[in-house]
């Protein structure tokens, strides 16, 4: 379970509304971007991502490692996803929690194509009960969009999509496709 921190933006109404996530334009090395525990040092993860409808294009996702074999693997405390309360989309009217609830999104800095790095919002604002965590927004699927994209997975492992609704920095939210070897 991610522990959640509190963004930027607050939950009275005379807060400005954002739905843009934060776009990092200038920067070359996304390790630049996230703050790594002692132990482990920060390494990129390449891979292909599509959004939209748009083609797979090269996808970087910096992350903080122990093992420099773990870089390919999904790995919880990757130092790079949070979730973020009263993030992008939560104060925009879209979202309005009852009492003893707060809204949270998940967050992650990733590089798209040609795109600047960029905060990647996963899934929509969320209402979650306080002291409660967020579901996670990403669906997989077995052999799903982009794995023909892949060279061959490591011997006992198999190529998953991660699939759910993403917004990049600013631009709409649109559906996003994360093959990856599992």
């Amino acid at each position: 379970m991610r522990s959640a921190t509190t963004s930027a933006t607050g939950t009275t109404s005379n807060q400005v509304c954002t739905n843009d996530a934060t776009v990092y334009e200038g920067v070359q090395n996304g390790c630049d971007l996230i703050t790594c525990p002692a132990g482990t040092t920060c390494g990129i993860f390449n891979g292909i991502a599509s959004l939209g409808n748009g083609p797979f294009e090269p996808f970087q996702f910096p992350k903080c490692v122990s093992n420099p074999l773990d870089l390919s693997r999904n790995t919880e405390q990757n130092g790079n996803e949070q979730i973020l309360v009263n993030g992008p989309g939560c104060n925009c009217g879209m979202t309005q929690c009852a009492v003893g609830f707060q809204c949270q999104v998940e967050s992650s800095i990733v590089k798209l194509g040609s795109r600047p790095f960029a905060q990647i919002i996963g899934g929509s604002p969320q209402c979650v009960a306080n002291g409660g965590s967020l579901q996670n927004p990403l669906s997989v699927i077995s052999g799903g969009p982009g794995c023909d994209q892949l060279p061959a997975c490591l011997a006992g492992t198999t190529c998953v999509t991660a699939s759910g609704i993403a917004k990049y920095g600013n631009l709409q939210s649109a559906q996003f496709f994360w093959p990856f070897c599992a």
